[in-house]
């Protein structure tokens, strides 16, 4: 899925942008392609968790204000288990050899 996004950056992030010549749509982009419940969850130790900490954290705190679709959420959870269930096999297969 593709959308257009308009956001308002802040000061700090388009001078850390511009000190270090990083567009700011690849630095979002790379952030949002490491929300990733099952890698989360089966690499405890991993040091790509963050944009997953951060989109926990934000439904933590916003939670009141959304409203879960239980119907898009019940398969993606049923999906999201069996993977996790793969990743810890194959970790354990990778410890066990």
């Amino acid at each position: 899925m593709e959308t257009t996004v308009q956001l308002a950056l802040p000061e700090d992030f388009s001078t850390l942008c511009t000190i270090y010549q990083i567009n700011p749509a690849t630095l979002i982009q790379g952030f949002i392609n490491q929300v990733f419940f099952p890698c989360f969850y089966s690499n405890p130790t991993g040091t790509d968790r963050w944009a997953t900490y951060f989109f926990l954290n934000f439904l933590d705190v916003e939670e009141d204000a959304y409203e879960v679709d239980r119907e898009l959420e019940e398969p993606y959870l049923r999906i999201f288990n069996l993977r996790l269930l793969q990743l810890l096999d194959h970790d354990e297969e990778g410890t066990n050899a």
